[in-house]
């Protein structure tokens, strides 16, 4: 089939499951729980920041985007860079209210990158994101892809695109009786 149609989102009883399993993949826990928590968009997660990011409080602030960009050098070599962008609009930018199980994958995430910094050594570049590869650098958006679509397969969850998680998070707060402003707001949609 074609690849770029709208799968359905996930129902409420398959965003648990891929919460449970995602707990135990130390590529996936924070990522899948700030997508399935918050309705982030991909670019919003790789691109939260550690002082976005107030635990005691409760609170995340969504202040920019990451994405992967090409660029083809005169040489004629292709390379790909991370960039961090203002968020997609105005309001875009927002502050959320973070459960418990969030808080708890942000705690696990800083646990897992203080290992990893004591496992990289000094391969360790570090950066101020939270989602990150084992030596610290910004994550790819092209290669989360690869890896979300390997944990759902491992997990035997049925395949969406990452984009599509944003739709079922808005779809089971409109079920849940959230008003649609709320959901609109904290989707950083008008």
């Amino acid at each position: 089939g074609d690849k770029t149609q709208v799968k359905q989102s996930w129902t409420l009883e398959e965003s648990m499951k891929v919460l449970r399993h995602a707990i135990h993949d130390d590529q996936m826990d924070c990522f899948l729980h700030l997508m399935l928590r918050t309705g982030f968009r991909p670019g919003e997660a790789l691109g939260l920041r550690w002082d976005d990011v107030d635990l005691d409080r409760g609170l995340v602030h969504v202040t920019g985007t990451l994405r992967a960009e090409r660029r083809i050098l005169p040489t004629g070599e292709g390379i790909v860079r991370t960039v961090r962008n203002d968020p997609k609009t105005v309001h875009s930018r927002r502050t959320l209210l973070i459960d418990a199980e969030l808080k708890a994958a942000l705690e696990r995430q800083q646990m897992r990158q203080s290992v990893a910094q004591v496992t990289a050594g000094d391969k360790w570049k570090g950066s101020p994101y939270v989602i990150t590869s084992a030596v610290g650098t910004p994550v790819n958006s092209s290669n989360l892809r690869n890896q979300f679509n390997r944990f759902l397969k491992q997990a035997g969850i049925r395949q969406i695109r990452l984009h599509d998680m944003r739709h079922g998070v808005a779809r089971r707060g409109l079920e849940a009786d959230i008003r649609i402003e709320d959901v609109s707001q904290a989707f950083g949609h008008t």
